[in-house]
């Protein structure tokens, strides 16, 4: 599956856990373009959700992603 430079860089968000608002603000872009790029991986993966899709990332080559730190 060919995935764009911005598809690999959400999608190592999401292998952290992290959501769409979460991913939206850490890279300055809206939360409807996180949610559109998230579809379109969906799609291409073949994917029910979200879960499927970051399972399906860590058994691929995309790189993975150092989680960020917790603010608690």
């Amino acid at each position: 599956m060919h995935l764009t430079p911005k598809e690999k860089l959400i999608l190592q968000c999401i292998q952290t856990g992290m959501t769409n608002k979460e991913i939206a603000k850490a890279h300055s872009i809206s939360v409807y373009t996180v949610r559109d790029h998230v579809c379109r991986m969906l799609l291409k993966a073949g994917a029910r959700n979200r879960v499927v899709l970051a399972t399906f990332a860590i058994n691929s080559d995309v790189p993975k992603l150092i989680p960020p730190p917790t603010h608690d």
